[in-house]
């Protein structure tokens, strides 16, 4: 006990006897401030891969969030997750913050949750969406501890060129955003990407975030009135952003609220194609959908079985 009471003693004497860049940065660190990214402007309709995005972005991030760590499992050059590839981190370079992990998609997981449950630091892990079964493990125990790693995982289709099903991602989207503590992000285009990397930077000490990116491009959505989103105003839509960390948010076109119909409006939507001329199947599917929460449904529902052979009625 007095071992710890002098090592805690001298440990404050430390921290009362640093400079003021020593503090600042101290500062910086353990209680940082929301961090609000301008990334490049993408011009509408442009194609970009949002796996891309991560190399335009990530000097901006190195220089706003200075505990920003991390690597890719022997994949950066495809993931696009470097940030000062000539000074990794290493035994004679603590200052470095590249990590070559190599070919070690557990061990990533790992280190990166040590890293985060540390606190400090922001790390981060990167590979292939697919191998994201390698690392499932620490990052199920990053969503039970409340370890604020960010999962970095790109090439998120089937359309992956010569490497075949080995590399093709089938049920893992589905899969991961059924984990429950785990924020997965898919952003739609380079835009929302900024936004993700936003999101994932201020949930620190909560959730984990993944990011999840595209190997293809795809085109820069417009968000202008009269774009892809628009700014609708009717009583079917509602009107939001996808994150609204508490500072200024930029005015670009780009980075325009995105409008998404409510449940009201799917349903009067459902309803319609059940009256319309659509094709039989499309009206069948419509009709039962449309009619499910109604009381009729419910009451040609059969009764469940209690286990003994008879019904037992219930609602």
């Amino acid at each position: 006990m007095e071992r710890g009471r002098t090592a805690h003693r001298e440990w404050e004497a430390r921290i009362a006897s640093a400079d003021g860049e020593a503090k600042k940065l101290w500062d910086e660190l353990y209680n940082p401030k929301p961090v609000v990214l301008e990334g490049p402007a993408y011009e509408p309709g442009k194609a970009v891969a949002t796996r891309n995005v991560n190399k335009d972005l990530f000097p901006e991030i190195a220089d706003k969030v200075p505990g920003f760590i991390g690597g890719a499992a022997d994949l950066v050059e495809s993931t696009k997750t470097e940030i000062d590839v000539a000074r990794p981190f290493s035994a004679t370079n603590r200052a470095g913050r590249d990590i070559k992990f190599g070919v070690r998609e557990h061990a990533m997981g790992t280190v990166t949750n040590g890293i985060a449950v540390h606190g400090g630091l922001r790390p981060y892990g990167a590979t292939f969406f697919v191998f994201s079964d390698y690392m499932r493990p620490a990052v199920r125990l990053s969503a039970l501890m409340n370890a604020p790693s960010i999962w970095v995982w790109t090439h998120d289709s089937v359309f992956l060129g010569e490497d075949g099903p080995t590399h093709q991602p089938i049920e893992h989207l589905a899969s991961l955003r059924a984990m429950p503590n785990l924020w997965v992000i898919r952003p739609a285009d380079a835009t929302e990407t900024v936004e993700a990397w936003e999101v994932a930077l201020n949930r620190g000490g909560t959730v984990p975030v993944a990011i999840v990116q595209t190997r293809q491009n795809v085109p820069v959505l417009d968000r202008q009135r009269g774009g892809v989103a628009g700014e609708a105003t009717s009583s079917g839509t509602v009107t939001t952003s996808f994150w609204s960390p508490p500072a200024a948010r930029s005015t670009s076109p780009s980075r325009r609220p995105i409008s998404w119909p409510t449940a009201g409006s799917l349903l009067e939507w459902s309803a319609s194609l059940a009256g319309s001329s659509s094709s039989p199947r499309t009206r069948n599917i419509a009709q039962r959908s449309s009619g499910r929460g109604s009381p009729e449904f419910r009451s040609k529902r059969p009764p469940p079985s209690d286990g003994s052979g008879s019904s037992a009625q219930t609602d």
